[in-house]
């Protein structure tokens, strides 16, 4: 029972992430084990041939099949089995007519060469020994996946294998991830807003750059990747949409202003270590949770293979919702604040006392699922945000701010701080 448990909450975290083949890194020099136990191996050709050993004591079936990531054929691969070194068959991709497959369980592409077989199944037998699988093409370069064995098997520690490897293979072997070039354009916009942050003398500066700094990520990588999937297309514009709205905001709502009362607050407590605390603490800090937020566009832009499913569907209707739901919660607040100094307790202000945090949050689920299909890391986008506007940064500091207006104490008695409900 537990077992099936397992397997049904891995299924629901992967989705479409769960391959049919054991996923497998592949090296110069591989040792195959269980050689007809279904698994891929993942490899890059850079100068030279990747050798892939069989040594088996038994007589077992052989099943080969060599593949290139994507739907269009950029190179081709070969591959040759043989024993005492001598060749018995090859799989020659040269001159081989390629044909696009779609990989259903992990939703990938690939261009599909010659086989060891037909139709994914062993047509023959080999006797016990020990036997070579040599991958290559003219000049040993680019990248590859060669399935070995027919028999799908998923154990336990297999699955535990897949969540971790799968997610990294979609992005980095069948997409454009490049972690680096990433860290360096927000580190550098950051670098920006601590300039600015000082010229001004207001640290507040980082929250107009916050929703910006996003947007910078978002067209980056759509830019960067070239393939202008749909999916890319949607997503980038709903981070645009958010984070100029919310820039937005934050500017009329600042402008002409003292510094926030966080920001002024460290300013006193910092004293001579100022600058450099802030720096750290306020700038580079932001870039960083910037970089693990944007974990749901970033690997939407950075695969080029998806597809506009039902998940995504739910997704991008959750982010409307949000989307909504914020925008409306800061114009109510607003035009409240233009009448009264009062505590706001109409409107979605009724049913929580945060509609623009719970909003903002809703939005993030929303890229995430839409980002589901490709990668489950893209969930880790929602719940970081989720944590921080529930423990960090934005409930409990707007909560302290209040904690000695009697107002607020009653409101908060009646009203929930994020979810909305009904008042008690």
């Amino acid at each position: 029972m537990m077992k099936k448990i397992t397997f049904l909450l891995v299924f629901l975290l992967m989705l479409t992430s769960v391959l049919a083949h054991q996923p497998r890194v592949g090296t110069e020099n591989i040792q195959v084990e269980d050689v007809e136990v279904s698994k891929a191996y993942y490899g890059e050709l850079n100068g030279l041939p990747h050798i892939y050993t069989i040594d088996s004591d038994k007589e077992f079936s052989i099943y080969v099949n060599v593949l290139i990531p994507g739907n269009k054929l950029t190179h081709t691969v070969s591959a040759e089995l043989s024993k005492d070194n001598k060749v018995i068959e090859f799989l020659d991709g040269e001159n081989f007519e390629w044909e696009v497959w779609y990989e259903e369980f992990a939703g990938d592409y690939y261009m599909k060469g010659p086989e060891l077989g037909e139709d994914f199944k062993s047509t023959s037998k080999l006797p016990a020994g020990k036997y070579e699988v040599k991958v290559f093409n003219e000049n040993n370069q680019g990248k590859y996946s060669l399935a070995i064995g027919e028999k799908e098997e998923f154990p336990a520690p297999e699955i535990a294998n897949a969540i971790i490897l799968v997610p990294w293979l979609k992005l980095t072997f069948f997409g454009d991830l490049n972690i680096t070039s990433i860290i360096l354009v927000v580190f550098s916009f950051m670098i920006l807003m601590f300039i600015m942050g000082l010229v001004k003398k207001n640290n507040g500066v980082v929250d107009v750059g916050w929703g910006l700094g996003f947007i910078l990520i978002a067209l980056f990588t759509f830019i960067k990747n070239g393939s202008y999937t749909l999916l890319q297309l949607i997503g980038t514009t709903l981070v645009i949409v958010w984070g100029l709205r919310l820039s937005l905001h934050i500017y009329a709502r600042n402008k002409s202003k003292p510094e926030d009362f966080r920001y002024a607050n460290w300013r006193k407590q910092w004293g001579k270590w100022l600058n450099l605390r802030a720096f750290f603490q306020v700038y580079m800090l932001q870039g960083f949770l910037m970089l693990l937020i944007a974990i749901s566009i970033i690997v939407i832009n950075s695969y080029s293979y998806s597809r506009f499913g039902v998940v995504s569907i739910i997704g991008f209707l959750l982010w409307v919702f949000g989307f909504i739901f914020e925008s409306v919660g800061d114009y109510q607040l607003k035009k409240h604040l233009k009448k009264s100094k009062s505590i706001m307790q109409t409107g979605l202000w009724k049913y929580t006392r945060h509609p623009n945090y719970f909003g903002e949050a809703v939005q993030w689920w929303g890229l995430g699922l839409m980002a589901l299909s490709i990668a489950w890391l893209s969930l880790l986008s929602p719940i970081i945000i989720t944590f921080l506007l529930l423990k960090v940064s934005g409930v409990p500091m707007l909560e302290k701010k209040w904690k000695d207006n009697k107002e607020y104490q009653k409101y908060k008695k009646h009203t929930n701080a994020f979810f909305p409900w009904f008042r008690r």
